[in-house]
């Protein structure tokens, strides 16, 4: 009897694993679903924030480059200007001596 009742016991527990293991599984998967989703939910938010900011920054970025086009231009007719300038002083000087 003692056999009967350990065989009979082990094939309950084993019996309730496998439907236990087989009502759960569904859910295990849903629950692994779930949790992928909120994760690439998470990785989009990140992506979404770092973009905003590398927006800003390039706005930012390409607004000091148009000032240093701007000033790089002046700079280069204001030299134009003064090689012009130094020329015609030259010139002068060469015709005084």
């Amino acid at each position: 009897m003692n056999l009967t009742a350990l065989i009979s016991g082990a094939t309950a527990s084993i019996l309730t694993y496998v439907v236990t293991w087989f009502l759960t599984r569904k859910k295990q998967e849903v629950d692994v679903s779930k949790v992928e989703l909120e994760n690439v939910a998470k990785v989009i938010e990140i992506w979404r924030e770092l973009a905003e900011r590398l927006t800003i920054k390039v706005e930012l970025l390409t607004k000091e480059v148009d000032r240093l086009t701007d000033r790089c231009e002046t700079l280069s007719k204001d030299l134009d200007r003064l090689n012009h300038e130094n020329k015609s002083l030259k010139r002068a000087i060469s015709a005084v001596k």
